[in-house]
């Protein structure tokens, strides 16, 4: 677990939220699960984890840093027959980013690395990782 005294601040399309409980995660998550763009980011101290999320195709583009590390960590897919296709996401500023599908995770893997994330800290062992 995680320590509960380390300040958790919530970005949703540029929105900041300060978490005074981690428990209030899901909650704010709503309309962010829902849409067709996302940009969510969350902090935990010197730790964040990026999450970009397109729900037409079903991916999310997830990013770890930490202070420590400056390439950070995204999820891959190894696995998807078709990873040659591309899928666009639209960050909070406004810019369109495409990455191939094997540079993504499936939507709700993303949402559960975030959710890991805010529980425990460090990259969720069930996604699989690149070092940038």
């Amino acid at each position: 677990m995680r320590d509960a005294t380390i300040p958790s601040i919530l970005r949703i399309n540029n929105q900041v939220i300060v978490l005074p409980e981690i428990s209030d995660l899901d909650r704010h998550l709503g309309a962010a699960r829902q849409a067709k763009y996302s940009d969510i980011s969350l902090e935990l101290g010197n730790e964040a984890t990026y999450l970009l999320t397109n729900r037409d195709e079903d991916r999310a583009f997830l990013v770890y840093l930490t202070q420590d590390n400056d390439g950070g960590y995204h999820g891959v897919t190894e696995d998807d027959p078709d990873s040659q296709a591309v899928v666009g996401f639209l960050l909070s500023n406004g810019q369109r980013d495409e990455w191939e599908v094997q540079e993504t995770v499936a939507l709700e893997d993303g949402f559960r690395a975030l959710k890991h994330f805010s529980l425990y800290g460090g990259r969720a062992p069930f996604i699989a990782w690149h070092a940038d």
